[in-house]
């Protein structure tokens, strides 16, 4: 499960990213170094419940969890995971917000963990019409099932 949501986190953050980096206006000048605090990253707060929902209210969807501490931490307190750029980070340190980078057992953030997977050779990616693809297993589903499923061509690509 915990792979799963951190698979499903990955493939979240260009979506959640894009709308915010397209509302961004980049200064002409821009070196490197500044494009790359407007990275996202995930990131994790241990705030009050009043800080948490104002969290909420600024960033929306891209708080993915908001969670009571264990019993041995202070009362009231929740844990935080937000997406944020390094400049967003930093403006909520400068108010006080102690915002940490989340990272995996190997010391690895988010999306180092994923181009790492990616560098490995991990795709989400099959082909339908390569043998063994998409296409084979739904012939193989339809013909192992003949009662209750049918093939059917809605349609044709201009590939074809």
């Amino acid at each position: 499960m915990r792979k799963f949501l951190s698979i499903l986190l990955v493939a979240s953050l260009p979506l959640l990213a894009a709308p915010s980096v397209a509302a961004q206006k980049q200064p002409a000048d821009a070196t490197p170094a500044a494009v790359d605090d407007d990275r996202f990253e995930l990131y994790r707060a241990v705030v009050d419940r009043a800080t948490a929902e104002e969290l909420r209210q600024q960033y929306d969807h891209d708080v993915l969890t908001s969670e009571p501490l264990n019993e041995a931490a202070p009362a009231g307190k929740v844990v935080v995971d937000v997406i944020l750029s390094g400049v967003a980070a930093q403006k909520l340190r400068a108010e006080g917000v102690k915002v940490q980078l989340r990272r995996n057992d190997k010391g690895q953030t988010v999306t180092q963990a994923a181009n790492a997977e990616i560098a490995a050779g991990q795709t989400v990616y099959r082909s339908y019409s390569e043998p063994g693809g998409i296409e084979d297993e739904l012939r193989r589903t339809a013909r192992r099932h003949p009662r209750i499923t049918k093939l059917v061509t809605i349609g044709r690509s201009l590939r074809d």
